[in-house]
């Protein structure tokens, strides 16, 4: 993918030869001020780690720290069919 080619140093989610690539994720310290300052529009898809999730709190027995770091930083890229080249690049230059 072109958004991982323009920026390998950032936190990707891990590669797998199954991955249907239907959402464009990364992780990002600084993912607030990130999504304020690109001049295109980013999606939080994942928020709360499912512990911590209202509906699932009875069952949650331990703090999942990995899962809840991951919520807290994720952050989703534009992923769809209609995305023109010159807004690809867009979004590559804003990763640099």
């Amino acid at each position: 993918m072109r958004y991982r080619q323009a920026s390998p140093g950032l936190r990707w989610q891990a590669p797998h030869p199954q991955h249907v690539h239907h959402l464009c994720v990364v992780r990002m310290a600084d993912r607030d001020e990130f999504r304020r300052r690109v001049p295109f529009g980013t999606a939080l898809h994942y928020q709360r780690a499912l512990t911590q999730q209202p509906a699932y709190r009875r069952f949650v027995r331990a703090p999942c720290p990995e899962a809840e770091r991951w919520a807290a930083e994720c952050v989703s890229l534009p992923c769809f069919p209609e995305l023109t080249d010159e807004e690809i690049e867009a979004v590559c230059r804003a990763l640099q």
